[in-house]
């Protein structure tokens, strides 16, 4: 046996000995880490770029995928982990192994009922599609998609941007409150701007909010006749002068629209719209504090106006200096204050009068506190809190002699003595000590 036969009969008995090992896994094989793989599949009928099936890339590679229908058919997005799922052209970044699928579905013709499947939406040729998965409809309903021609439907300001289609039922009466997704697909895809979904109503055209991406425009409606994809003039946005401006409480404030024939909505809480505003009627008072409102304009045959945020903001107000007048009184009397002003509190420098008035058997005596006078009316200038105090007094009497028996009377003799009996006297002193000529008669 030459040497090149002992060499192949040895290389035979360790690959003998090592491929049990191998596929017991005692031996390890190595994996090429700087490779992941790509699995394409399709659902549908319809053309992917890179074609259906497996591949290899190195890590990190940036993969480009494209999804074409066929004729009849409406590519509506991919599943897997992938970036823009709704794009027909989109990339993946190989970072890790991946399995992305390409999901086309047929569409319906136009102009033929179509039963609805409240599980997914509903799709019709010219890019139509209407997704009733937010209502509870009763079995059996259908649905028609009709192309309308626009010749005559469409005023001065408002140019075709999309298909015009009527839609109606089978049934009446359906509830559509929660909103049906109507899509769309746009003339030119590229051109965004002043465009949006219009539904008609009697001879207007009425906006609804719609939102553009992947070159389809969508809106959430409730109500059907004819719909389209319209480019129109924009609304200006509203105004309101005093927005930003220190304002006093109970200011008026208003806002307006230059848009002629508008009508405008304001909210009070935030900009969300349609939920947060209300109809705007009257103009509106400062309040007590800062305050904001959002407002809208819209106008048939025309896209809104931007939603404006309005500032306002509360001018502080410096009080003038005041100071407080007390006034008390002793004795029975009367004291007037002109003016006589709330919680009496007065600008510093001003005058108030004060008037005294004794009652019946009563006197005005003086003013004491901080003025003094004996004057029964007076005027107090207000530089400082001031407080004044009216003093009455009673007049003297004389003392009845059955209320004090103890009267002390005085006789011609000059004899003072108690009256104890029927007397004649000159003279009597009273409660107050002062005495007095009296003539008794009995």
């Amino acid at each position: 046996m030459n040497k090149q036969s002992l060499i192949y009969l040895a290389s035979i008995a360790v690959l003998v000995i090592l491929l049990p090992l191998m596929f017991s896994g005692c031996v390890r094989t190595s994996v090429d880490q700087s490779v992941h793989t790509l699995i394409i599949e399709a659902d549908g009928q319809g053309l992917v770029t890179p074609i259906v099936g497996v591949y290899k890339h190195k890590k990190e590679e940036i993969v480009v995928l494209n999804a074409q229908p066929v004729d009849g058919w409406r590519f509506i997005g991919w599943e897997g982990t992938i970036g823009e799922i709704k794009s027909s052209k989109t990339t993946i970044s190989m970072n890790k192994n991946h399995k992305i699928k390409a999901v086309f579905v047929q569409e319906n013709a136009l102009g033929k009922p179509v039963i609805i499947d409240p599980k997914q939406p509903t799709y019709f040729a010219d890019g139509v599609s209407l997704d009733f998965t937010a209502l509870t409809l009763p079995d059996g309903v259908t649905v028609t998609v009709t192309e309308v021609a626009d010749d005559g439907l469409l005023p001065d300001g408002l140019f075709r941007a999309g298909a015009v289609v009527s839609i109606s039922f089978s049934h009446e009466e359906l509830d559509f409150s929660s909103g049906v997704l109507l899509e769309f697909p746009l003339d030119d895809p590229t051109d965004h701007s002043n465009i949006g979904v219009f539904h008609r109503v009697n001879d207007q055209w009425e906006y609804q909010d719609s939102i553009i991406e992947n070159g389809k425009i969508f809106a959430v409606v409730t109500d059907f006749s004819i719909y389209t994809v319209l480019a129109a003039n924009r609304v200006e946005p509203p105004e309101s002068s005093q927005a930003g401006e220190s304002i006093l409480q109970g200011t008026r404030l208003g806002v307006t629209c230059p848009t002629p024939g508008t009508t405008i909505y304001i909210s009070t809480t935030g900009g969300n719209w349609p939920e947060e505003f209300v109809l705007y009627n009257d103009m509106f008072f400062m309040p007590n504090h800062d305050f904001t409102i959002y407002a809208v304009a819209r106008k048939s045959n025309m896209l809104p106006s931007p939603i404006v945020k309005f500032d306002y903001y509360l001018k502080e107000v410096v009080p003038p200096l005041s100071f407080i007048l007390t006034v008390n009184q002793q004795g029975q009397g009367l004291v007037s204050v002109d003016p006589d002003l709330p919680n009496n509190r007065y600008e510093a420098g001003s005058e108030v009068t004060l008037t005294a008035e004794a009652l019946e058997g009563w006197q005005f005596v003086r003013w004491e506190g901080d003025v003094t006078a004996t004057t029964p009316e007076i005027t107090v200038v207000m530089n400082w809190n001031t407080s004044v105090n009216a003093i009455f007094e009673q007049h003297p009497y004389l003392t009845s002699i059955d209320q004090v028996p103890d009267v002390t009377v005085e006789i011609g003799t000059d004899e003072s003595q108690v009256f104890e009996r029927l007397a004649s006297f000159t003279t009597i002193t009273d409660s107050s000590g002062s005495t007095h000529t009296v003539e008794l008669m009995w």
